[in-house]
């Protein structure tokens, strides 16, 4: 794991510490709060749009393994991970098109 890898955790952590999931005025409709997404941009602005991206991607592809590892029995589930983790790709190579 690079430092800059190393950050971004950081800051995850600190914000899921720091940032209550429930709804209230300054939720968005997609449940997220406006901190967090403060946050997310925080971490955009330093790292990059397509190594977030990148990590999203990386953590949908380890939630479907996790599921064939850990619930055999929920195969669809696990290729639903994969086809957003499919996705993410697409939106990865149009990401590093932009200036970093």
């Amino acid at each position: 794991m690079d430092p800059n890898e190393w950050e971004i955790d950081a800051i995850m952590a600190e914000a899921a510490e720091e940032q209550p999931m429930s709804k209230s005025p300054e939720t968005y409709e997609q449940g997220m709060s406006r901190e967090f997404r403060e946050m997310l941009e925080k971490v955009i602005d330093q790292s990059g749009s397509a190594t977030v991206l990148e990590a999203l991607q990386d953590i949908c592809t380890f939630k479907a393994e996790h599921i064939r590892t850990s619930y055999g029995d929920d195969e669809q589930l696990a290729r639903n991970w994969d086809a957003v983790a499919a996705r993410l790709e697409r939106a990865i190579a149009a990401a590093w098109k932009l200036p970093q």
